[in-house]
């Protein structure tokens, strides 16, 4: 059986990373700690799972270079996606 992907969305700013998968919401330090909070939550996700972000005026940066694969997706491209009716 072919294993599914699941996408999580990270919302990047200064301070923060709010991430999404499905309903489920966490918040995390944008700093170092928070990054390795946010790859403990991954890891305990069942599946593949790809991050998606967008470019934040380099605030993305450090995340995009934790140990985890990341995705940057412009805004509008994400935005198309859900308009056509895969997101709910």
């Amino acid at each position: 059986m072919k294993e599914q992907l699941v996408y999580l969305g990270v919302d990047i700013a200064k301070y923060y990373l709010d991430a999404a998968i499905g309903r489920e919401k966490c918040r995390f330090p944008n700093e170092a700690a928070g990054h390795r909070q946010l790859i403990r939550w991954i890891n305990q996700m069942e599946g593949a799972v790809q991050v998606i972000c967008e470019p934040s005026g380099g605030y993305e940066r450090a995340l995009v270079g934790a140990q985890i694969r990341v995705s940057l997706v412009p805004a509008n491209r994400v935005r198309q996606f859900a308009r056509g009716g895969y997101l709910s």
